[in-house]
């Protein structure tokens, strides 16, 4: 093939080459040996009463790839994963009540891979005087980092 001159065959030349390279680099991730930048999610079905105090639940989580350590094979040296959180009310209750998911703790292997965590739910509805308010949601839990998956029994 030629090399391209005008704007359109760079255009097309980018096309071609890039799907090509995206297919690659799909089925690199794909491989069970894949190391790199993953993102583990969860969701968990919350239900129960809310008063206007705080009350509390601590849930562990584990997830398939361990999150490692590795300053030299990402852009940002974070020595622990991101996390994010969201709640979805799926029978949402005239009142307002405060739900909210934090990280408390994380689990390490021997290895110092970073293998599980510990979420705090919390709830409280500030504005019942009299009883508790039920309610029913769902959260959202994303863990992002540097992963690998482990070699026979490193890991489990």
């Amino acid at each position: 093939m030629t090399r391209p001159l005008g704007q359109l065959d760079r255009a097309l030349a980018a096309l071609t080459i890039g799907v090509h390279q995206d297919a690659k680099r799909r089925h690199r991730t794909l491989m069970d040996g894949y190391t790199g930048e993953f993102e583990q999610q969860f969701q968990v079905a919350i239900s129960g009463t809310a008063g206007n105090t705080w009350g509390y639940v601590d849930q562990q989580f584990t997830w398939e790839y361990p999150f490692l350590y590795a300053p030299l094979q990402r852009r940002v040296d974070l020595p622990t994963p991101m996390f994010r959180s969201g709640i979805e009310f799926t029978n949402p209750p005239p009142q307002v009540i405060l739900l909210h998911a934090h990280l408390i703790d994380w689990a390490y292997s021997p290895e110092s891979w970073i293998i599980g965590a510990t979420v705090r739910f919390a709830v409280c509805a500030p504005t019942v005087t009299t009883t508790a308010v039920p309610y029913s949601a769902i959260a959202h839990l994303a863990f992002q980092g540097y992963a690998s998956l482990p070699e026979g029994a490193e890991y489990g």
